[in-house]
């Protein structure tokens, strides 16, 4: 059992192709392809192999929006545009906090312009935890209906959606149901942050890609860019440079993804 698992480790990091590639050279050189076959393709879809990468992402818990609006907008204009954002974020009931910040502090490690905005957002698990982190099951009737401490039922089908705090129900770590802070359609934290793209479109102002508050740090760090994905033009003068990155973003335009 142990060779097993260790095997079985091996064979996830390094890839079922990287592995037994060695066979399917050998029946290329008598006249078959064995990478053509259906199980082959199979195996090599089930283990790609890990790859590599410096920081892969993990689940933080929270997002980092970064638009930026235009670069003469004004500190009135901004602070209206920050407290929007704030608002708007607000009113998503999978979100748990929001905190908005524009400009830069009194560093000068931090040489953000007024018209850049960092907010940062925490969002709900997606079942109740206790203090540990772990999943609590809560009291329920035969319908499926939680029992609040007040007497009353919640069903979470209902169409009107209640925000239930974890004081108002009952603990039953045996047989209750754990209690799902999630509306039907959010399924991952990426629902999340597209009902957070939606909610934070305010004209005059970008949006922003897909970053996490210590990913940014890393991203940031690494390349100087605040994005996964992105490309860096040098060039001998700025005429040129802008002009390789108008073409670039016409053909960037053009990916599908």
């Amino acid at each position: 059992m142990p060779i097993s698992i260790l095997l079985f480790g091996v064979l996830g990091w390094q890839g079922f192709d990287n592995i037994f590639g060695f066979v399917a050279n050998g029946s290329e050189a008598m006249g078959y392809n064995m990478r053509q076959s259906s199980a082959w393709q199979s195996m090599n879809k089930r283990f790609p192999g890990a790859g590599n990468e410096f920081m892969p992402p993990l689940d933080e818990g929270s997002f980092l929006l970064m638009p930026t609006t235009m670069a003469h907008s004004g500190i009135e204009e901004n602070i209206d545009v920050i407290r929007k954002l704030d608002a708007f974020v607000a009113q998503i009931p999978e979100r748990e906090s929001v905190v908005g910040k524009w400009g830069r502090v009194n560093s000068a490690l931090d040489p953000a312009p007024i018209s850049m905005f960092e907010n940062t957002i925490n969002y709900k698990p997606e079942f109740m935890v206790d203090e540990d982190g772990h999943r609590e099951r809560f009291k329920t009737d035969n319908n499926g209906s939680y029992m609040l401490k007040d007497g009353s039922l919640y069903h979470p089908e209902n169409d009107e959606y209640r925000l239930i705090k974890q004081e108002e129900l009952i603990t039953d770590n045996k047989r209750g149901k754990y209690f799902r802070q999630w509306r039907d359609h959010i399924k991952s934290p990426n629902d999340i942050w597209q009902e957070i793209l939606k909610a934070t479109k305010i004209p005059g102002m970008t949006s922003a890609p897909k970053l996490q508050p210590i990913q940014t740090r890393l991203i940031m760090l690494a390349t100087g860019m605040r994005a996964p994905i992105g490309i860096k033009v040098f060039g001998p003068d700025l005429e040129t440079i802008e002009t390789v990155g108008l073409n670039l973003e016409k053909i960037l335009q053009q990916v599908p993804s």
